[in-house]
């Protein structure tokens, strides 16, 4: 996958494996089995560390790491570490996001 202009004029060459939509500047992309960022001019400015990586939403996104969520910012810091199910997170939204905790005891920061 690549990005083309309006005109159809490949701005972003054809280079990776899957690629989401562009939001706060970066693009999740995949290239083999790792996911990272890129930004407008397809330069990879987060690292294809994430098994899985989904667009910002308020200067945050959902990765996952072996098998876990959590939030980075787009400088590509963890600001939510990954240790939650993807069941729990959702996108951020005015500053905040709904986090889903058990019943019988709350998910918590260490």
């Amino acid at each position: 996958m690549g990005c083309i202009d309006a005109a159809g004029a490949f701005q972003i060459p054809a280079r990776f494996d899957d690629a989401g939509m562009f939001a706060d500047g970066w693009a999740p992309v995949r290239i083999d089995e790792k996911m990272g960022y890129i930004d407008k001019t397809g330069t990879i400015g987060i690292p294809l560390r994430f098994d899985t990586a989904e667009r910002f939403f308020d200067g945050m996104a959902r990765v996952a790491v072996d098998g876990k969520w959590g939030y980075i910012d787009t400088s590509g810091a963890f600001v939510v570490k990954p240790r939650y199910n993807r069941s729990q997170l959702w996108p951020f939204s005015d500053g905040m996001a709904r986090l889903r905790v058990a019943k019988k005891g709350l998910l918590r920061e260490d």
